[in-house]
């Protein structure tokens, strides 16, 4: 993210005053009366400001929602009962209209989504067939202009934060996905709230953003940070209009509908909305970041003198293809141009900058980032390379930025594409390489243009799953361009990692429970059961996390009352946003009540790193787990408390132990049953 430093400019213009009429924009009936409040400001990014009235053909533009399973936004407007589809890079794809009008709100729950229609009725859509297929009734007095997810709410089953900026009913209601009130957090300073966002990515959070449209245009259009524990303003807010607003009337600006999405750029949280003017826009502000990234290197170029060859001044960090520094493949320091700072290197025909990672980097993940500005005719090439030996080298991405705006990214390979750029004007490249799932991503000012199998590589030669250097060649007599704030990162992913699987019998119920200690991109879990040795069915699906660093615990209730069999499996499908999926292991129920308390051996075993435990009730009891090291320390709680009668099984996931010797210990009742059994973790 670049920081900015928040600057206070006085701007004095002369414009065309005119005022829009309530067609095209829907102002909050406490337009012109004050708000609170003492406030931090803080440091906010743009990712994308798009003119909606350009893209849609119209104004009266409102609600908004990002659609991961789709990739599309879909945009609302307030007055009718059209949605416009527009695309992750801004462009519209189609449009449709809904059976109710007065959309004013959207959220996605990951598999439906539910519009708020200023009434006390939610709409519950498809997104593929984009029909209405249910709705939720709301609380007596209650009516939804605005509307947010919460995955949270109800136990983890999901639930939704509306409301509506009536007089007297500023509050903000948590209702379940049945409609039942589940809180309320009371507001009496707030006016005109248009947008609300649930941000469970913030450091210091849960949070709840809430869009206002305060005294109305020209005064400030603010997003408003609320405790998600308090529900009390924390003192950080943005008034959108000081940036995003920018180059509308001042007659006009105020707050339309809000959203917030961890899927729509890699690694980084969206928060945004659409701000209703002239012209409407529909924006989005870099909030949080979902990945923890180490820099491996990192170079701004200021430390260097201008008019100098860089490799001859850094011989450690840079090189050429012919680790020939301060000869004519060498690139210059140069003062002509610079993103941050003051200097940047100049690439010009013939120079053949290279940045050689050392040893071939062989797993993990990494990003390569660097800015590139080129002049008005001119053109510019680099590449990534699996493997930096000169002739011998083995490329994996090659990108050309021709001369007249037009780019290629391997153009000789067998996975090719296209894109367009701007002259004379900073450019972000970023790429990803994802070594341990062999994958190559090339994204330019955040969109990406390219995805393909990393060991294609860019030619029709297959190359190694490596990565070993950037090379920035001035490849013909066109070649003159800039780089900047090139840096090289370890990029982390936080798994779904899965730490308990377990499965009760209550007479003709299987209660299954899951645990997740961190979640990435997770979209959900399809519950499956299997009755026979082959054939497995889905039998329900719960909603995930998203991505989240703190545990998360899930539960699904299985009827099995015209089940007829004596053994039943079960299995969890993960499945990302973008469709990528992982089982669990497998468990499994005996469907009779036993005769005796009983514990069998752990199986596998020895094991790596998961392993399931089985033991048997035959009346509901207490029942205590425990997994304890050689010196008779307690290391893990697998089962602390009432248990129904039945067969049961825990999975234990040693992930992180030590390889050696372990005991678990069941005690069932007041001593009813004890018995200890020795398992042996083999890494």
């Amino acid at each position: 993210m670049i920081k900015k430093q928040i600057l206070s400019i006085f701007l004095f213009m002369l414009v065309f005053s005119f005022t829009l009429t309530l067609a095209q924009v829907e102002k909050s009936p406490f337009d012109g009366k004050t708000g609170p409040q003492k406030v931090t400001e803080a440091v906010w990014d743009i990712q994308f400001n798009w003119d909606l009235v350009a893209i849609t053909g119209g104004a009266g533009n409102a609600g908004v929602v990002y659609i991961p399973t789709i990739e599309r936004f879909w945009v609302s407007r307030w007055a009718s009962g059209n949605i416009y589809v527009i695309s992750k890079t801004g462009t519209i794809v189609d449009s449709f209209t809904l059976a109710v009008t007065g959309t004013r709100g959207m959220a996605f729950d990951g598999q439906h989504v539910y519009h708020s229609v200023n009434t006390g009725t939610l709409q519950k859509v498809d997104p593929v067939t984009r029909q209405i297929v249910g709705t939720v009734t709301l609380p007596a007095g209650v009516t939804a202009r605005f509307i947010t997810y919460d995955p949270t709410a109800d136990n983890n089953n999901g639930g939704f934060w509306v409301g509506n900026w009536n007089a007297g009913a500023l509050n903000y209601f948590l209702v379940s996905k049945t409609g039942a009130q589940l809180r309320v957090i009371t507001n009496t300073t707030i006016t005109g709230t248009y947008g609300i966002a649930f941000d469970k990515w913030s450091a210091g959070g849960p949070f709840l953003w809430v869009w206002s449209q305060g005294s109305g245009a020209p005064n400030p259009q603010n997003l408003i940070q609320l405790s998600y524990a308090t529900g009390l303003p924390t003192g950080v807010q943005h008034d959108v209009r000081a940036d995003v607003g920018i180059g509308q009337p001042s007659t006009t600006g105020i707050a339309g509908g809000c959203f917030i999405t961890d899927q729509l750029i890699p690694g980084k949280v969206t928060l945004g909305g659409v701000m209703q003017g002239t012209p409407d826009k529909l924006f989005g502000y870099e909030l949080a970041t979902t990945t923890t990234q180490t820099i491996l290197f990192a170079d701004d170029f200021e430390s260097y003198t201008a008019g100098l060859k860089l490799a001859q001044q850094a011989p450690t960090v840079w090189t050429t293809w012919s680790n020939a520094p301060g000869g004519a493949e060498d690139a210059e320091v140069t003062t002509e141009q610079a993103y941050g700072g003051t200097k940047s290197v100049k690439i010009v025909y013939n120079n053949d900058l290279v940045k050689d990672f050392g040893t071939a980097l062989s797993t993990g993940k990494y990003k390569i980032s660097f800015y590139i500005y080129i002049p008005t005719g001119k053109a510019a090439y680099f590449n990534t390379l699996a493997a930096f030996s000169g002739s011998s080298s083995q490329w994996g991405l090659e990108v050309y930025f021709d001369v007249g705006g037009g780019g290629r990214v391997n153009p000789n390979g067998t996975v090719p594409a296209t894109f367009q750029w701007t002259a004379a004007t900073w450019h972000k490249v970023e790429h990803v390489v994802d070594l341990d799932n062999n994958l190559s991503q090339f994204y330019l000012n955040n969109n990406i243009v390219h995805t393909q199998v990393w060991t294609v590589g860019a030619y029709t030669t297959a190359i190694s799953k490596t990565l070993d250097a950037n090379d920035f060649f001035g490849a013909t007599i066109n070649d003159l361009y800039y780089i900047d704030n090139y840096v090289l990162e370890d990029v982390f992913v936080i798994p779904v990692e899965l730490t308990s699987f377990a499965a009760t019998q209550n007479g003709s119920k299987i209660n299954l429970n899951w645990s997740t200690a961190t979640e990435t991109n997770n979209h959900g879990f399809e519950v499956e059961r299997r009755i026979d040795d082959v054939n497995w069915t889905v039998i329900g699906f719960k909603q995930g996390a998203g991505t989240s660093t703190k545990p998360n615990s899930y539960s699904f209730t299985d009827d099995i009352s015209t089940v007829s069999v004596n053994s039943i499996y079960y299995r969890l499908k993960q499945i990302d946003f973008d469709g990528k999926f992982e089982y669990s292991n497998e468990i499994m129920v005996d469907n009779f009540v036993p005769t005796q308390f009983a514990v069998s051996q752990n199986y596998p075993n020895p094991f790596n790193p998961v392993t399931t435990i089985k033991y048997q009730l035959p009346a509901n009891d207490f029942v205590s787990l425990k997994v304890y090291n050689t010196l008779g320390e307690e290391v893990k709680t697998l089962v602390d408390g009432m248990v129904n009668a039945g067969t049961h099984e825990v999975s234990f996931n040693a992930e992180g132990f030590a390889s050696g010797v372990y005991f678990y210990i069941i005690r069932i009742g007041q001593d009813n049953f004890v018995q200890s059994m020795k398992m042996v973790l083999m890494k």
